[in-house]
C-alpha cells in the first residue's frame, strides 16, 4: 500500500490482514497502556472468565487499522486532522488474524470518508466503523 495514492473514488477499496498476536505481545502491550487487566494477561484467570479465554485489547486490534488509514490518507493528512469512529462488535483472542476492509463512500471539498470493517477469519466482526480526512 502506497501512502495516499491508493484510494480516491467511491468505492474504492482495499484490504489489510493485520497479524495474529500471541500472549507476550499482548502482555508487553497492557504494560505501556495500561490495559493489562487480567482477561487480557492472566490465562488461567481469564478461563474462567465471562470470556472463556485471554481476550486482545481492543485498541491492539485498532493499531494497526489507525496505520492503513494513516497510509491510505497520506500520514500528513491524516495526522493533521484524521477523524475516526469505531465500534467494537466482538473480540479477538491471542492467535485470531483479522482482516480490515476499507472502501471509500463519499469524497468531497471536506475530504473523503471510508467505512472499514474487521473480521476473523471465521466471519465474526470485531470492529467497524467509518473515518474522514
Amino acid at each position: 500500500m502506497r501512502s495516499g495514492e491508493i484510494m480516491k473514488a467511491v468505492g474504492d477499496s482495499c484490504s489489510v490482514v493485520v497479524a495474529a498476536v500471541g500472549q507476550e505481545k499482548i502482555n508487553r502491550f497492557g504494560e505501556v497502556h495500561g490495559t493489562n487487566g487480567r482477561t487480557h494477561t492472566d490465562p488461567e484467570f481469564a478461563e474462567n472468565s465471562v470470556f472463556k479465554g485471554v481476550i486482545v485489547q481492543g485498541t491492539l486490534v485498532l493499531a494497526p487499522v489507525l496505520e492503513a488509514l494513516k497510509r491510505i490518507y497520506g500520514a500528513k493528512r491524516w495526522l493533521a486532522g484524521g477523524e475516526i469512529e469505531t465500534k467494537f462488535t466482538s473480540f479477538t483472542r491471542p492467535h485470531d488474524v483479522v482482516t480490515a476492509v476499507f472502501e471509500v463512500k463519499e469524497v468531497g471539498e471536506a475530504g473523503m470518508t471510508i467505512a472499514y470493517v474487521c473480521t476473523k477469519d471465521d466471519g465474526t466482526v470485531v470492529q467497524m466503523g467509518t473515518a474522514k480526512a
